[in-house]
């Protein structure tokens, strides 16, 4: 039990706080909703789930001794992220009727490949809880930490989709809605911008 307080006390602000993913949840939930939110939300964690599991068992200290790989993904993520921004409010600038295209599965894996806070959390939490981890449930220590962040993510990805859903319904107002698009846009292109700062200062 205190393993898990203290698991849940460091990981779950860093999994909830308004990073890439979760920006682009919110966008997706509010345009589209939860149903048109999920292939999103399924690439997003079949990737995470992935990487999870390729760390935890074979490559834990591989982006430690390779710091220039976080720097290209931070780089690329940071591309991909404003291509997305630009995708979600391009409708919102033409005098089509054409509607944005909800976000597809094959978004959600690209992100989360390319989502370097997504990797720095994943070696965090092995770094920081595989003893105790091991300590408390034995070999399966890290099994049981990947399941639990699992877990963590999904419930966090569908509380983000949801939020967007709901400010969007709170102001049914159609310009309230063209406003929260280029509000959300503007925090992802925000989110570009911090990471490749983050990455010219490495």
């Amino acid at each position: 039990m205190v393993f898990i307080v203290s698991w849940l006390a460091v990981m779950f602000p860093l999994v909830f706080s308004p990073g890439p993913t979760n920006i682009v949840f919110a966008a997706n939930g509010a345009s589209f909703g939860i149903r048109k939110s999920l292939p999103l939300l399924l690439g997003v964690n079949i990737i995470y789930l992935s990487k999870t599991i390729i760390i935890g068992f074979y490559f834990s200290s591989t982006l430690t001794f390779h710091p220039s790989a976080l720097l290209y993904l931070r780089i690329v993520g940071a591309l991909y992220i404003f291509w997305l921004a630009i995708n979600l409010i391009k409708p919102i600038n033409t005098n089509s009727s054409k509607q944005p295209k909800h976000f597809s599965f094959t978004d959600g894996a690209l992100l989360q490949l390319l989502n370097s806070k997504g990797w720095l959390l994943v070696m965090l939490m092995f770094t920081s809880f595989t003893e105790q981890s091991t300590q408390v449930f034995g070999e399966l220590g890290i099994m049981i930490m990947i399941v639990m962040l699992t877990m963590l993510n999904i419930f966090t990805h569908i509380t983000w989709i949801w939020t967007g859903l709901f400010i969007v319904k709170l102001l049914k107002n159609t310009d309230y809605i063209k406003f929260i698009n280029y509000g959300l846009a503007l925090c992802m292109v925000i989110v570009g911008i911090y990471l490749i700062l983050d990455a010219i200062q490495l």
